[in-house]
């Protein structure tokens, strides 16, 4: 990949710092409803992410109407906008606005135990994941650790960094030593994987809406190698625009863990199903834009006889 040169990234960060400074200035409803009409401008210029959302939604809902499934896009875009909105406020949240924005199912004391007793988190693209790190580390007093790439600009890379620490969110980068998230996790904390992005060659394929999908074994490797507890967390947004924050426990698979790639892909296969499952409950909330599905494998036909 082409290194940026130095000027350029300092113009991309001077360009994001300055757009994040005007939009602070107005009280978050505001915010999010530019945020919003922002977000809907872009989807009628048709940029290409937005045209990859429109492909996805189309491959994922073949049996819907047209109807339904151009509300559906409209209102997702409009949510993507309204994330932007939420990740710009995420440094100033206090206790008022905690209450009234963040809502955790079944209650808070749930949610307190499993991000204070640590152990593993797998997300999706769903709802809100950067402020499910917020209210990890809100209701577990700790940090809350993440594994993430690299940007390619640094100066950007240092201050999204920044602003998640201030929110008990730090980072692990997955070029850095792979014994860094086993030591983490021994020592009793919490690390997350957002893990249903594009695995392109590093990944296996699993059905996901009907269609292979390369996926990371990250989560399950470390799940083999430790005894923690594992959970699936989830995140939308109710008709009054508050973020509900689910998570149920991952069962580990009855196999021996010497069969090392059947272990992993029976894990991975249960939590991608419970993603499938909880986006068609909340189709909206999902991150449609990123090219989930463009990773396929030579033989299709071999991979899915795996899964009939």
């Amino acid at each position: 990949m082409k290194e940026r040169s130095v000027f350029f990234n300092y113009l991309e960060y001077t360009a994001v710092f300055l757009f994040f400074f005007i939009l602070r200035l107005f009280p978050f409803p505001v915010r999010a409803w530019l945020c919003e009409i922002f977000a809907l401008a872009l989807y009628y210029t048709a940029t290409p992410a937005l045209k990859t959302l429109t492909k996805n939604v189309n491959h994922a809902f073949p049996d819907k109407s047209e109807t339904w499934k151009k509300k559906l896009i409209k209102n997702n875009v409009i949510n993507m906008g309204r994330q932007l909105a939420e990740f710009i406020q995420t440094p100033a949240i206090n206790d008022n606005f905690f209450k009234k924005w963040f809502v955790p199912l079944p209650d808070a004391q749930s949610h307190q135990k499993i991000y204070s007793d640590g152990g593993i988190c797998i997300l999706g693209h769903l709802g809100n994941w950067e402020w499910h790190g917020f209210l990890a580390g809100k209701l577990s007093g700790r940090d809350i650790y993440t594994l993430v790439k690299r940007q390619r600009n640094p100066i950007m890379n240092r201050y999204v960094e920044k602003l998640r620490n201030q929110a008990h969110m730090q980072f692990i980068y997955i070029d850095q030593n792979a014994f860094m998230t086993i030591s983490k996790l021994r020592k009793g904390n919490l690390v997350a994987f957002t893990s249903d992005q594009n695995a392109r060659s590093s990944g296996e394929f699993f059905p996901f809406f009907g269609r292979l999908a390369s996926t990371y074994l990250g989560p399950a490797s470390v799940a083999r190698n430790t005894k923690v507890p594992v959970y699936f967390v989830w995140s939308y947004r109710d008709n009054k625009k508050r973020l509900n924050f689910e998570f149920q426990e991952i069962q580990k698979p009855e196999i021996p863990k010497e069969n090392i790639k059947e272990w992993e892909k029976a894990f991975t296969q249960s939590w991608v199903q419970i993603l499938e499952s909880k986006i068609k409950e909340h189709p909206e909330d999902y991150l449609w834009a990123h090219n989930r599905w463009k990773t396929q494998p030579e033989n299709p036909e071999e991979v899915w006889k795996e899964f009939n």
